[in-house]
């Protein structure tokens, strides 16, 4: 090798065990500095008080290898030659490689900022501003770095953008019907993020009845997660047309129902004392629960079997309402039993008319 590296250059294929051990030696080399962050820079950075460092070094780590290939790359372009008998194109496939992995480093690192700013300060700024767009800034940078990426290598090459422009002005009505309904995905992403109607995080029901928590919204699908740990892959364009009721808008605390029945031989002042008194005993035994809000009791229908109630309490946040309905529920059929007060099974009564009699012949 007559440039960075040539360990045999006395020796038959020299060059190519010199390259062999300088790849190795980056890989390991790698490995290590990966395994060093693993096991004691995590630790530190976990300590501080923000996760600016957190997500830097994630970022870093994801980048280590494409580094790696951009260092080998880098010093192929000047010493390949002696490997390949210099050819142009071999220079023009590196220099690509190396463009484009520095544009991967560049969208992790740039990530990362941009997630710490949307999560440590754009929630204590005024504006909604912040709010709306970084997660669309997180989105988009990927494309407006590799963007540029393009750009550097068509200018290297000697391609002027100037024509591709123009023609892409004439190809972009036949790219639009030909991509339509995908262009309605994308538009109807940016528009859920741009309007929020929900957001990570957000526990939502559909207009199915499919309910779970927002764990993603990408161009084309938004992913919610369920209550059983399965993921619905909802189209963009369906959620954005479709009624969504959102538990954690406009605010955190969330009051929910308990419907239930009583027989009609029941004493109903009785039955409200009970759910009442049972009520209050889960908003203080349970963790979940709003300690200010006092419980609502309402008789609300004559039923076919039933005289019907409704019991609303609060919860901070509607996720967590499982566990009083639970409480509830035990500890309200306890206490029915104890009085004798019945729960009917759906049932109805049927009179026949007498019938008339019938006159002999």
């Amino acid at each position: 090798m007559a440039g960075y590296v040539n360990f045999f250059s006395n020796t038959k294929y020299g060059d190519l065990i010199s390259w062999a051990i300088l790849i190795l030696a980056v890989i390991i080399g790698t490995k290590i500095i990966a395994w060093l962050i693993e096991k004691f820079i995590k630790n530190i950075t976990k300590k501080t008080k923000t996760s600016l460092d957190d997500k830097l070094l994630d970022a870093f780590e994801k980048s280590l290898m494409v580094a790696a290939v951009i260092t080998i790359t880098y010093i192929a372009a000047n010493d390949l030659p002696s490997l390949v008998a210099r050819t142009d194109l071999v220079k023009k496939i590196l220099f690509v490689i190396t463009v484009f992995g520095a544009a991967f480093i560049i969208i992790h690192f740039l990530r990362a900022l941009l997630s710490w700013y949307g999560e440590e300060i754009s929630e204590k700024t005024d504006s909604e501003v912040d709010d709306i767009f970084i997660p669309i800034l997180i989105k988009v940078s990927g494309l407006i770095v590799y963007l540029f990426g393009l750009i550097i290598v068509l200018t290297k090459f000697g391609i002027s953008i100037t024509p591709i422009l123009a023609s892409l002005g004439v190809a972009s009505l036949a790219i639009a019907l030909a991509l339509k309904d995908t262009l309605a995905e994308f538009f109807s992403g940016f528009y859920i993020m741009a309007d929020r109607p929900v957001k990570k995080g957000d526990l939502v029901r559909l207009d199915n009845g499919e309910e779970g928590v927002v764990e993603d919204i990408g161009w084309r699908t938004t992913r919610i997660k369920s209550a059983t740990n399965s993921t619905i892959y909802v189209p963009n364009t369906k959620l954005a047309t479709s009624m969504i009721q959102n538990f954690e808008a406009p605010m955190h605390k969330n009051f929910f129902t308990i419907k239930g029945g009583v027989s009609y031989e029941s004493d109903l002042d009785q039955v409200e004392k009970i759910l009442t008194k049972v009520a209050k005993e889960v908003i203080k035994d349970t963790e979940e629960s709003v300690k200010d809000a006092d419980p609502i009791v309402r008789f609300t229908n004559f039923g076919d079997s039933n005289i019907d109630f409704a019991v609303i309490l609060k919860v901070h946040n509607y996720g967590q309402r499982h566990p009083m309905i639970h409480n509830f529920i035990k500890k309200t059929k306890k206490e029915f039993d104890k009085v004798g007060i019945d729960i009917n099974y759906p049932a109805r009564k049927i009179y026949y008319a007498p019938q008339p009699k019938r006159k002999k012949r």
